[in-house]
């Protein structure tokens, strides 16, 4: 249910995912997810409070907590036939199977 949560505060796609899965989504896309912490700039928002985004944290361990709640939204959506992928391109979100982004849209 999407009241209990999965998401561990490191991306909202876990949250939307969760909510499209709740609403009878069929098939869920995940675009832009790419787990790679590792960047000079600042986020748009405070990860820790120091007030400018470029709060100390663990990039490894916050891409394997959202590895693990993208594992088990994919456990949960399998067995009634949903499809969660990631159409990425790239990163480090491995929990998901992976689709292609272009093969996603009609040109």
């Amino acid at each position: 249910m999407p009241w209990t949560g999965v998401a561990g505060g490191h991306t909202v796609l876990l949250s939307a995912a969760q909510i499209a899965l709740f609403l009878g989504y069929r098939e869920i896309y995940i675009i832009g997810c790419d787990l790679n912490y590792q960047t000079s700039q600042v986020y748009a928002y405070n990860l820790a409070g120091d007030g400018d985004g470029k709060a100390a944290r663990d990039d490894k361990l916050m891409a394997a907590n959202t590895n693990a709640g993208f594992r088990r939204l994919l456990q949960d959506a399998e067995p009634t036939g949903v499809l969660i992928a990631n159409a990425g391109i790239g990163g480090y979100l491995l929990s998901l199977p992976r689709v292609n982004f272009e093969n996603l849209f009609w040109y």
